[in-house]
């Protein structure tokens, strides 16, 4: 494409766009080998060869933009060393050198840019900007306010608090809920690991932790129904994870019917039987502890809603 020769000079990082134009007049600028004293005169820089002050002038890169609709089984990255599928491999050949702007799981799936264009890279990802993200989650069982209140309050991860967040129940129903949570932040898993926070302190499902491994789930507990309403004193009670958190090996569902010893949540009922099943499971396959072992302290958790 044409364009004016100083916006030319000043777009490959040379001078200031006025700066440009004086190059021109002192008669320092060659197009083709014609030296080109004239302001406003319009060159495509793939199609002719300037040179200024002696040197020849790099062509300004194309830059390519491609919004893809990342499935899960791909990951987010230009290449990987194992030759597992990319984001690349779905998207048309190109010589530039391109890269997803940002990152999502290889079992996530969404909405991802992919271009070369470095600064419009850097302006959707530095931190300083603040660009939001919004995901769409989807949980077994309704997730309790108080749960909900905290991941909007910013929680504590591994290396630090994280930013308030806006968080939304959008629809629940069959035994799930989906919550919609923006953010700005950009840390690795980090609304995976958000989701972690229901199994840890402070939550409801804090007797669903596994020494020596991370989990990640929810717990609800429903009135039985019997016809048109509610039986009395009848409860089921569940809790559904996965593990380890951030390498996903199993995922494992408990549901107790009729809880009979006096307790009725499934934070309190189904969570200790998956965090029985999940290890000793994880031991059976051969997966290493991605956690430290360590004493268990159990603290007064979040009262989940009937």
């Amino acid at each position: 494409m044409e364009e004016r020769l100083q916006k030319i000079i000043s777009q490959a990082g040379l001078a200031s766009r006025r700066a440009a134009e004086k190059i021109i007049l002192d008669g320092r600028v060659q197009v083709d080998g014609q030296v080109i004293q004239e302001l406003g005169r319009k060159f495509d820089p793939l199609q002719h060869k300037i040179i200024v002050d002696g040197r020849p002038l790099q062509a300004p890169e194309h830059h390519v933009y491609f919004l893809l609709n990342k499935p899960k089984g791909y990951l987010s990255t230009a290449k990987d060393d194992r030759g597992r599928r990319t984001v690349l491999d779905l998207i048309p050949e190109s010589e530039a050198r391109i890269y997803p702007v940002g990152r999502l799981d290889n079992n996530t799936e969404g909405l991802l840019l992919l271009t070369n264009d470095g600064a419009l890279m850097n302006g959707l990802l530095h931190p300083k900007y603040e660009v939001q993200k919004a995901y769409v989650a989807r949980i077994a069982g309704q997730p309790s306010e108080a749960v909900l209140d905290k991941l909007r309050q910013g929680i504590q991860l591994e290396d630090g608090w994280t930013a308030p967040a806006v968080v939304q129940l959008l629809q629940q129903g069959d035994g799930e809920s989906q919550v919609s949570i923006t953010i700005h932040e950009g840390r690795n898993r980090q609304v995976r690991k958000m989701l972690e926070m229901a199994a840890g302190p402070g939550g409801t499902g804090q007797r669903a932790q596994t020494q020596g491994y991370s989990v990640g789930g929810k717990s609800g507990t429903a009135r039985k129904q019997v016809g048109k309403n509610y039986a009395s004193g009848k409860y089921r009670a569940w809790f559904t994870g996965m593990a380890p958190i951030d390498k996903p090996r199993i995922i494992v569902a408990v549901m107790i019917d009729e809880p009979s010893n006096g307790q009725v949540y499934g934070g309190l009922v189904a969570a200790p039987v998956f965090s029985e099943v999940v290890q000793q499971t994880l031991r059976m396959m051969g997966v290493q502890p991605d956690v430290a072992v360590k004493p268990q302290i159990m603290t007064d958790g979040v009262e989940e809603s009937l």
